[in-house]
């Protein structure tokens, strides 16, 4: 450049003052001109313009006003083509305004008129990666490593580019090169196994992890590195050696314990698989996460696999002696435990869980449940209680606490308990229609009907079609001969609703009995049984009443008689069954 002293100082003050600054203000346009033909005289008028042009266009890219900085930058060009700097500044201002095609092409005007500048070559390449041109970009950036060879940050950027074009060999070559600039190193020899091993250089990965071992033969990470290596290039026996190897000199050593009962799983040697996984579950180099994480991936394999699902619990048995005091493994076994039917098992492991944390409401929500798959009454009663002592506000307590306190024919208590759940329910009309319904059943064995009706009729004030509720209030009608019409109005919503329900069944047709409408009552009842009614005593007991109503005696014994078998027939069934007659 022909610049005078003076003016070739200003300028590159003022490029100093813009490096590493950028705009701040949202631009809406930035001038779209490109690089026009060069004049064909440029006076040293020309190039002072150009210079203060540049001056000001700087200034307003300081200010953020990008789209009046590109336009000044654009007219400094205008008076001097050669003004590289202003060809620089308008690809910058046009790649942060995301208009690729017009940076690159300034960018490719600033390289060449200044084809050794590092920054304008640097960015002409990341510039032609954006606009797809991977093989120009390389082309950049071997001259850039050509003509920087000791800057490392340039070799890297090169083995990028390599290894997107897929050219592997070049890479390699990058890598020795950069090894000739810094030596061997731990740091490059790791990095340089990674990056073979995703481009799949199985042989110079294995050839480094050697190197490595060769180095510091007393880390047992490098084999590790290199047992990985022979894995994922498909030679597993060579792999397995060299866990065992690292097993012979440190047999604590958790990742080869992990990989040694993988490669066993894979190869279907599912006993020394899980031997492995034992030893690994035993040493403390592995974290309690980790143990975890291989439990989870054992849940539904175990499922279908009675051989995974006995191993499984003796991995359990493990952690739960190695971390006596972690809520996370009883849940966790617990949990195996639970979808395996084993009730009991799943309520001691959940047991022990509330009892080193008791802030854990689905745990005890999930030991109620379990109680009354196990019909242990008084465990729910216990339970619900203890329960309630940390979460006084959550009403499926007191709905678990009160079907306990029902089942043991404690209605008073039973009563209260409902009654609480109702007053601590927010908005969930379902559990308050629940509670109700159980409410009504409570209040009618204590004889208390008017409080039993009172109940029923808010639950179905909260829910028409509360099934539950319209049987069991019309059935209780139908015993103590009341309101039978009303009675039978609910029961056959019910059906309606519930068309294949043995309970709802027996209900309509016991109303028409009460009601006399004994040739309608043996088709529902008749129906109830054939819809798993024949596994309820009441129900048998009713079809053989109705048998007898219609003459027909002998078939009426023989129901009661099936009734007793069944057992929890009612206080006459004996009598019914010793006289042959009906009794009521």
């Amino acid at each position: 450049m022909k610049n005078s002293l003076k003016t070739y100082i200003l300028f590159h003050l003022v490029i100093i003052i813009m490096v590493g600054f950028s705009g701040c203000k949202t631009v809406e346009e930035v001038s779209e001109d490109k690089p026009g033909p060069p004049k064909t005289e440029i006076t040293e008028e020309d190039r002072q313009k150009s210079t203060v042009l540049l001056i000001e266009a700087s200034k307003e890219k300081i200010l953020g006003n990008l789209s009046k900085a590109a336009s000044l930058y654009s007219e400094a060009l205008d008076h001097d083509p050669q003004n590289d700097a202003a060809a620089f500044e308008l690809a910058k201002i046009h790649s942060q305004t995301e208009h690729y095609g017009d940076a690159l092409k300034y960018a490719e005007k600033a390289t060449e008129l200044e084809p050794q500048n590092q920054h304008y070559l640097r960015l002409l390449a990341d510039l032609h990666v954006v606009n797809g041109q991977e093989d120009e970009a390389v082309k950049v950036y071997e001259k850039l490593a050509g003509m920087f060879p000791e800057d490392v940050s340039l070799q890297y950027d090169l083995i990028r580019n390599y290894m997107q074009l897929g050219k592997d060999e070049k890479v390699v070559e990058v890598f020795d090169h950069i090894e000739t600039l810094l030596g061997f190193s731990e740091e490059l020899s790791s990095e340089k196994i990674q990056l073979y091993l995703e481009m799949e250089l199985y042989e110079q990965a294995i050839k480094e992890a050697k190197k490595l071992i060769s180095h510091f033969p007393e880390e047992p990470i490098y084999r590790e590195y290199l047992a990985e290596v022979y894995n994922r290039s498909g030679q597993s026996e060579k792999a397995i050696s060299v866990y065992k190897e690292i097993l012979e000199e440190d047999p604590e050593n958790a990742v080869a314990r992990l990989q040694l009962a993988e490669h066993y799983r894979r190869q279907g040697e599912i006993q020394k698989s899980f031997k492995e996984l034992e030893e690994a579950f035993r040493n403390p180099q592995i974290e309690k996460e980790d143990k975890t994480r291989i439990m989870y991936g054992f849940y539904s394999v175990a499922e279908d696999d009675p051989e995974y699902l006995e191993q499984t619990y003796k991995l359990m048995d493990i952690l739960t002696e190695r971390y006596p005091e972690e809520v996370d493994m009883f849940t966790m076994y617990g949990d195996f435990l639970f979808r395996e039917d084993d009730y009991e098992g799943a309520r001691e492991m959940l047991k022990k869980s509330v009892e080193i944390d008791p802030d854990q409401y689905p745990v005890w929500e999930q030991l109620l449940y379990i109680g009354t798959q196990l019909e242990d009454y008084e465990f729910i009663v216990e339970y619900s209680e203890k329960a309630l002592d940390y979460f006084i506000e959550q009403p499926n307590l007191y709905y678990f606490r009160g079907i306990g306190y029902f089942q043991l024919e404690n209605y008073e208590n039973a009563v209260e308990a409902f009654e609480n759940g109702v007053d601590v329910i927010v908005d969930n009309k379902d559990l308050k229609g629940q509670l109700y319904t159980m409410m009504g059943d409570s209040y009618h064995e204590l004889e208390k009907y008017q409080e039993s009706e009172e109940a029923f009729e808010k639950a179905l004030e909260i829910d028409p079609e509360n099934t539950f509720a319209l049987n069991n209030y019309s059935y209780y009608l139908a015993l103590r001969d009341e309101n039978l019409e009303l009675a039978k109005e609910m029961s056959k919503k019910a059906n309606e609703l519930d068309d294949n329900n043995s309970a709802y069944l027996d209900t309509y047709g016991w109303i028409n009995y009460k009601m006399g409408e004994y040739e309608e009552a043996e088709q529902w009842i008749r129906k109830a049984i054939e819809h798993s009614g024949d596994e309820s005593a009441t129900i048998l007991e009713h079809y053989g009443d109705v048998l007898y109503k219609l003459g027909e005696e002998d078939e009426a014994l023989e129901y009661w008689q099936k009734a007793k078998e069944v057992g929890n027939g009612s206080e006459y069934l004996d009598k019914k069954i010793k006289e042959e007659r009906l009794y009521e």
